[in-house]
């Protein structure tokens, strides 16, 4: 099981894996503590602090690590591009890169013993909502994200080699055939099974410190919106700030199962807090294809969604979703080739959408 843990405060992410971390924990194992903030949280803590012995994510480490692993299988790309003593430090940073790397290096850690297949599995400390939404996304397309932009310009580029098969011959080029680009089946099967893990609910879950929005409860019920977007759950809430306790009555007719805390123990410990982490949570089915007087409908789970931030647009098989600056690409199922959505409105936690 993974516990994926998101708060807009780094104390409180820390303060809640500390929690977590002690009621996981058995006889026999401690649960697995990573550090994935991207603000290296655990580096900070006093050396005796239990916390201070998880595996922290350094992204300068981490790219050397990844390049040392990489490099011997690009070597002729390297020759051809100058670049064998090309050190993995000075390249410039790229966006994307960063979460592409954390997502390997999460993907790394779990493959010596799957965190859904042991005990008490893994804490993984993410950075706040926004940054971790992303995060989460690039992990849960595994290998797809890479190839789905890999793909085309490894065709475009044996396409140039071979119209530069002369020139190869005649200026005694060696071009490479780019299959050396390739994700490796042992990287594959690791990206996959993370994957795996977080499109089951059974084998997550997501726990949020998220701010009351001091008196704005839409403030919140946006943000959870949101997360529902992402086609992710969150099992625990816990709000912090003042107003968190108004802001728990206003969501609770649209959190459904999931277990709401709010108040001082966060960091001190108690029953509330107890409570809290040992609710159950069962996840709730996120898409529903039905049919209804003859019509297709399709119910998407998003608690919190306010129609005058909805967007809804068809592009060919696919209808494209966006709530204010976030968005969701549904794809449609094959027997419904041809329809248009025609439709869309609020049923109670759902966005209906109709098919003709």
């Amino acid at each position: 099981m993974l516990h994926l843990i998101s708060a807009d405060l780094p104390s409180d992410a820390l303060a809640v894996a500390g929690h977590l971390q002690r009621c996981l924990a058995s006889d026999w194992q401690q649960p697995l503590l990573l550090d994935l903030s991207g603000d290296c949280l655990l580096t900070s803590l006093d050396a005796t602090h239990p916390l201070a012995t998880g595996t922290c994510f350094q992204q300068a480490d981490y790219q050397r690590l990844a390049w040392g692993r990489l490099a011997p299988g690009l070597v002729e790309w390297l020759e051809l591009l100058q670049l064998l003593a090309a050190r993995p430090e000075l390249l410039p940073p790229l966006p994307g890169v960063a979460q592409l790397l954390q997502c390997f290096a999460l993907a790394d850690w779990l493959a010596p013993e799957p965190a859904a297949e042991v005990g008490v599995g893994a804490v993984v400390l993410l950075p706040p909502l926004h940054q971790a939404l992303q995060l989460l996304e690039v992990a849960r397309t595994g290998p797809a994200l890479v190839e789905q932009w890999l793909d085309p310009l490894l065709a475009w580029w044996q396409e140039t080699r071979k119209s530069l098969s002369r020139l190869d011959l005649v200026l005694r080029l060696k071009l490479p055939d780019g299959e050396a680009l390739r994700l490796s089946s042992l990287w594959r099967q690791k990206l996959n099974d993370l994957a795996s893990q977080l499109a089951d609910p059974r084998c997550h879950q997501l726990l949020c410190v998220l701010d009351a929005g001091a008196g704005q409860p839409r403030l919140l019920s946006d943000r959870l919106c949101r997360i529902y977007l992402q086609d992710f759950q969150p099992a625990r809430l816990w709000i912090r700030g003042p107003g968190a306790g108004p802001a728990e009555k206003a969501l609770a007719a649209i959190t459904g199962p999931m277990a709401l805390g709010h108040g001082p123990q966060l960091h001190s410990g108690g029953r509330q807090l107890e409570a809290w982490l040992d609710q159950d949570w069962t996840a709730e089915p996120p898409l529903k294809w039905h049919i209804e007087a003859g019509t297709t409908v399709c119910k998407l789970l998003l608690p919190g969604l306010r129609k005058e931030l909805l967007q809804v647009q068809q592009i060919d098989g696919q209808v494209l979703i966006q709530v204010a600056g976030s968005r969701r690409l549904l794809p449609l199922p094959d027997d419904l080739a041809g329809q248009s959505c025609t439709g869309a409105k609020l049923v109670g936690r759902h966005l209906q959408l109709q098919f003709d």
